[in-house]
């Protein structure tokens, strides 16, 4: 896996994607035609006002590159049918048996902040260097990366 930093605050998505598929961030930047950094909602506190990376464009990138992403959600929350929420019984170990078999990129918060880091089967690549437990960060859905 690429080791990288991102290059910026609002970069996070795209550098975690960039870590596992080993390439460099800016060829996702190339491939969505800019580098997240517009602002888009003025008078909301920096960076939340950036346009940022969406996860249908890293979606829509791998696919160009013929690779498909997986969505793994820690907790389902259900299924909408004629209106109606019906809860699923999920084990909440469910996340772990992915987390020890795959690599991919875990999306969710760290200290209340919402983020994207890089998972390596073993422990978290943050994007500024850190690496850690993956008990240290409130995961949401881990992206796993499949060639198709």
């Amino acid at each position: 896996m690429l080791s990288q930093r991102q290059p910026n605050r609002w970069s996070c998505l795209p550098t975690a994607f960039a870590m596992v598929l080993d390439i460099p961030v800016t060829v996702i930047f190339d491939y969505c035609g800019h580098d997240g950094s517009d602002i888009i909602f003025d008078g909301v506190l920096d960076p939340h006002g950036r346009r940022s990376f969406h996860i249908q464009e890293m979606i829509d990138f791998c696919y160009y590159r013929q690779k498909a992403v997986i969505p793994i959600e820690r907790t389902p929350s259900g299924i909408n049918t004629f209106g109606m929420i019906h809860y699923l019984p999920v084990c909440t170990e469910r996340i772990h048996l992915f987390l020890r078999r795959e690599v991919g990129v875990l999306t969710g918060t760290v200290r209340n902040n919402p983020h994207a880091v890089a998972w390596d089967r073993h422990r978290i690549l943050d994007l500024d260097g850190s690496i850690y437990d993956v008990g240290s960060f409130n995961i949401d859905t881990l992206f796993l990366i499949k060639s198709i």
